[in-house]
């Protein structure tokens, strides 16, 4: 049996008969790779973007078998487009896979192939090299490829042609339009690696904090990414390195001249190892071990932080306050505590005059011969008649006077009946008065005789906790959070009257409708500083949560119930003793702050709010590679790290 090769570089073709022979995959590319110019200018470059970068944010790192894994994956989409292909000179192609060959800043490729040369009906075999260019876009990693040296291994049916015959033409001129049909599709569909590096899409607001007795109110959206400006491969022989750094510097670095491409290796690798242990706390040896990833705390925080500003995270507890026992009022106990308080029996006393008559009549002014005509200015027949008159009305007036006398006399008579009855009930009331002031005992110094029944009860009372802003610490090791509270209370004050000595003392209150009031609070500005801790789940994720235990805060209302009772204008009670009005008793007498008792702190504006134990967490979600979930989270020690699942 002999084989057929042909090199043909680009679209030049050279026919060579040789016997079989499968040379080592890395003998094959000792003298393909051996460019010093081409390495000097990768190893350049490379130097040049480590200098643009001022921390390592993220390292990939990518053994050559998960590389070529992931990079075949990419070529089997381009693949299935290829071999669809109908130039007109080759059909039904078939590749393998591609098998690379890594080394300083270098990748190269050997990929086997066959296709059918349409004008011979024949198909060849061999195999293609390629040189590859790694980039990193937003959400993938490209692997630019030129596929730039072919090799015939063998027609089908072992058929030697010759050199200049018309069937190695025609062989030669499909294989010049198999690779320029090749690079040309290569151009227009890349192979990459898509790479999720979206650690922190699996942060959910409404799914962040968490406590037994307060419910999610609201929740803005947050989105975090994980972006970085700039990544810089760093291959070798065994994986290669992808090195991600959000930030970037205008420094130019300077090489100096006569310097080697072995010593640019070595300056290289070396420089990389010292900044991952700056940032990182890795090394270049750690990171190569296996197929792994590391994103920096600070980094981490730094964008968790940035989301979490402005979060305005709202959380309700409803009901907020609930009295020892509604249903059961109060009391104020209205009491006496000196006999001298009393009022002075005498202004009991009723004043007589109210009960007299009015007797006087002016019976003289009022009646007389002053109320007759006169008839001294009448003619001497006109005052015969008048004097008849005068005479007659003389008569009249004497006798209406007369009578009008006598009723005074009768007016006054009475008088001096009621005044005497006045003057005597007056003494019986001062004496009962007396009497029953001398009753009276103070028990241990005082003397209830009525009761303020004060039903006070919550209506309708929340507590919204406002988280709006999220620190993380740079070492992921404590949070802080800053809060607001607002607290809210609508209540309602009955009040009843309840005499305990009715016998004696009569008292009014002025309120008869319930009272009701609307109170609230405002506490902003809080601040805690909560310890986190990690737990790796089951399903991979890496869990971070801060938790504050039980434990309560009072706060004062504004606009408290018991303000609102004091400035009410009918909260007054008025007593008598006797029926004798006693001093009025201030509304501050009625009910003192101190007074209320401690289940009824409500009342004055004073809450105790308790809060259950909460909890604040976030995902750290695994790093995804080709859609196929690879690398799983855990903490290091200024990183963390994601590796490979077969790990764990």
């Amino acid at each position: 049996m002999y084989h057929y090769l042909k090199h043909i570089f680009l679209f030049t073709a050279v026919a060579l008969l040789i016997p079989a022979c499968t040379p080592l995959l890395d003998d094959q590319f000792r003298d393909y790779s051996h460019d010093e110019h081409t390495q000097r200018i990768q190893l350049q470059k490379a130097h040049m973007d480590l200098n643009k970068i001022k921390d390592i944010d993220i390292a990939l790192h990518l053994n050559k078998e998960l590389f070529s894994s992931l990079v075949n994956k990419s070529f089997q989409r381009f693949n299935d487009t290829f071999i669809t292909l109908h130039s007109g000179e080759f059909s039904n192609v078939s590749f393998g896979e591609l098998q690379f060959y890594l080394s300083r800043q270098q990748a190269f490729s050997k990929l086997e192939f066959s296709f059918e040369v349409d004008a011979l009906k024949r198909k060849v075999f061999g195999y293609i090299k390629a040189k590859h260019i790694l980039s990193a876009g937003r959400d993938e990693f490209v692997i630019a490829t030129n596929f730039d040296e072919i090799v015939i291994e063998r027609v089908e049916n072992d058929e030697v042609f010759k050199k200049n015959s018309e069937k190695s033409h025609l062989i030669s001129s499909s294989v010049k339009s198999f690779m320029k049909a090749l690079n040309t599709e290569i151009l227009h569909s890349p192979l990459s690696i898509p790479v999720d590096m979206n650690v922190l899409k699996e942060i959910n607001a409404k799914k962040m904090f968490f406590s037994s007795d307060y419910k999610l109110h609201s929740a803005k959206p947050i989105h975090m990414l994980t972006k970085m400006k700039l990544y810089m491969p760093y291959i070798y022989e065994d994986g290669v390195v992808f090195l991600g750094a959000s930030q970037l510097t205008n420094d130019q670095e300077v090489y100096p001249s006569g310097v080697d491409t072995t010593a640019l290796w070595i300056l290289l690798r070396d420089k990389i190892s010292h900044t991952l242990n700056q940032n990182m706390g890795i090394t270049l040896d750690m990171i190569q071990k296996s197929s792994s990833c590391y994103i920096s705390k600070a980094y981490l925080s730094k964008q968790m932080n940035l989301s979490l500003k402005n979060i305005d995270l709202r959380v309700i507890k409803k009901p907020l306050a609930k009295l020892t026992d509604e249903t059961a009022p109060f009391f104020k106990e209205i009491v006496l505590e000196d006999k001298k308080s009393l009022p002075a029996c005498d202004q009991g006393k009723e004043e007589c005059s109210s009960r007299l008559q009015v007797c006087e009549r002016d019976c003289t002014r009022n009646y007389g011969v002053h109320n007759c005509e006169d008839c001294s200015t009448l003619n001497p027949f006109e005052r015969v008649r008048c004097l008849s008159r005068q005479e007659a009305c003389k008569s009249k007036e004497e006798l209406l006077r007369y009578e009008c006398k006598r009723s005074e006399q009768r007016c006054q008579q009475k008088n001096d009946e009621l005044g005497r009855q006045c003057e005597i009930d007056n003494r019986r009331i001062v004496s009962q008065c007396e009497e029953k002031k001398a009753q009276i005992e103070l028990t241990g110094g005082s003397l209830s005789y009525a009761k303020l029944a004060y039903d006070f009860n919550v209506i309708n009372a929340y507590s919204v906790q406002r988280i709006r802003n999220i620190v993380f610490d740079h070492t992921f090791g404590t949070l802080e959070v800053l809060k607001d509270i607002h607290v809210s209370m609508d209540s309602r004050i009955h009040l009843d009257l309840i005499h305990t000595r009715k016998n004696d003392f009569n008292c009014s209150l002025g309120i008869k409708e319930p009272l009701f009031t609307h109170s609230y609070a405002d506490h902003t500005g809080e601040r805690k500083r909560l310890s986190l801790c990690m737990k790796s789940l089951d399903n991979g994720y890496l869990s971070i949560k801060a938790k504050e235990k039980t434990h309560s805060m009072v706060m004062q209302l504004s606009h408290t119930p018991y303000e609102n009772l004091l400035a009410e204008d009918a909260f007054f009670l008025h007593c008598s003793f006797q029926g004798i009005p006693m001093l009025p008793i201030s509304k501050n007498s009625l009910l003192k702050r101190a007074e209320i008792t401690q289940a009824f702190q409500a009342m004055a504006g004073e809450l105790e709010l308790m809060f259950e134990a909460e909890e604040i967490s976030f995902l750290i979600a695994p790093i995804s590679l080709n859609k196929d979930t690879l690398l799983y989270p855990s903490m290091d020690v200024k990183s963390v790290s994601f590796r490979d699942e077969s790990l764990f």
